[in-house]
This record gives C-alpha cells, sequence and structure tokens, in this order.
C-alpha cells in the first residue's frame, strides 16, 4: 500500500509540472480560463478591502463628508446612453465601446469631491460637476464642467478641465492604475488637484449648480475599461 501511495504522488507531481494552472480571466472583456504562465505580462486592479474601500472615517463624517457611492449598489444613480454600468468589488465599472453617462439624482452647488479612477489608456472619460438633470441632454463642456480623464487628449489631457484650463504642456500618465481626483467648487472657483498635485485653479461662471456625472467613451476614445471607487462629497 505504502509503494502504490508513492507512485501516485509522483504522477500527480509529473501532471502538475507538465499541465498548466488555469484560473479564471481577470483581464476586462474577456472570460474562461487562461494559463497563469502567460497571465503575468497583465495587471489588474488591485482593490483594497473591497466595498469597506467605500466607507468614511469619523472625522470624515464630523466634517460633513458623506458617499455618493456606497461600494454595493448604484443608488443614488441614473445612467442614460448605451453604457452599462455595474458594481463589481467595491467599483463602479464600465466596459467595452458603447458611450454613456451615470449622474447622480441629487444637484449641488457648492462643494468639495473627491473620487478614485483607474482607466485605460484607450478610454476616453470625465468626471462632470453642475450638470443638466435632464437625461436626454448631451453632457460637454458646453453643458457643464469636464474634468477630464484621457491622458493622450490633444488640448485637455487628464487633470484639465475642458475649455476652463489644461495640464499643458505637463501631460500626467495615470493610465492603467488608481488615481484620485479632488474638486472643488466654490462660487465661480473651479479647483482640481491629481494625485496631490493641483492642476488646475481657475475662475468662471458658465455654470452654478448641477448633477455630478460619471463618463464611459467620451469622444474619441477607443474602449476599454473605466472604474470608480470611493465617490464622496461635502457640501460647503
Amino acid at each position: 500500500m505504502t509503494s502504490l501511495l508513492r507512485c501516485a504522488a509522483a504522477l500527480v507531481a509529473v501532471f502538475s509540472s507538465i499541465l498548466p494552472v488555469q484560473i479564471q480571466s481577470s483581464i476586462p472583456g474577456l472570460s474562461g480560463p487562461r494559463d497563469t504562465r502567460r497571465a503575468a505580462r497583465f495587471q489588474a486592479p488591485v482593490v483594497s478591502g473591497g466595498s469597506a474601500a467605500n466607507a468614511l472615517t469619523p472625522a470624515e463624517r464630523a466634517a460633513g463628508w458623506t458617499l455618493l457611492f456606497d461600494g454595493r449598489s448604484l443608488t443614488g444613480w441614473q445612467p442614460s446612453g448605451q453604457a452599462v454600468w455595474s458594481v463589481e468589488d467595491g467599483m463602479i465599472v464600465s466596459r467595452g465601446n458603447a458611450p454613456g453617462i451615470l449622474r447622480t439624482i441629487t444637484t449641488y452647488q457648492n462643494f468639495e469631491l473627491k473620487a478614485d479612477f483607474w482607466a485605460d489608456d484607450t478610454m476616453n472619460s470625465a468626471i462632470f460637476v453642475r450638470c443638466p438633470t435632464e437625461l436626454k441632454t448631451d453632457l460637454s463642456s458646453k453643458t457643464c464642467y469636464e474634468v477630464n480623464i484621457y491622458d493622450p487628449h490633444a488640448s485637455w489631457p487628464t487633470g484639465s478641465v475642458n475649455e476652463v484650463q489644461t495640464t499643458l504642456p505637463e501631460r500626467i500618465q495615470t493610465a492603467g492604475k488608481w488615481n484620485s481626483y479632488e474638486i472643488t467648487l466654490e462660487g465661480s472657483r473651479i479647483a482640481v488637484t491629481l494625485n496631490g498635485k493641483t492642476t488646475v485653479d481657475a475662475r468662471n461662471d458658465l455654470f452654478s449648480s448641477g448633477t455630478i456625472a460619471l463618463q464611459a467613451n467620451g469622444p474619441g476614445s477607443k474602449g476599454g475599461a473605466i472604474r470608480f471607487r470611493n465617490i464622496r462629497i461635502r457640501p460647503m
């Protein structure tokens, strides 16, 4: 019996060294098993704590911050356009080539907004602020403020507010990793901080209040994935 067990163990070791281990694909847009020896070339977003990441500290609550995204559902948000939005591992996610918007039901005037985002380098996305409430209204820099998320944009790369102030000649590389936006609107002032660096501090009085919106596949987008988490706001 002992010799038989040793023989079986040896066979298992031999086959384990020959056959690839199969795991479920975590690459956006793909499904099914893949070979882990080939998977090392790809990097999927690392989510610390899942939905627990979308939480406020006692100090934030005391300071007046509230969550716009609870990490579990799209409660408080409404979609428009063709893009499909879902909640995955504590993130708001949209994949593919279809354009669309996900906006808050509530409107805001003066506020501080914080959000983390992860965009593929082919995805033209944005965070819109002071947007129209009508779902049929197209969102652009002509209808609200567009805080861009698209590194290769010719005029308004990530960190810019379209038609207000650009980061150029500097281009901040954000694709393929988590980044943090802090957006402040107070009266005619609009300020943007990207990963701790101020990229916009300007005055503009075109829009006074409205919803907050997330974009998937804006003009020129080549598809891919956009992810958001830790979306919080403090009205002023």
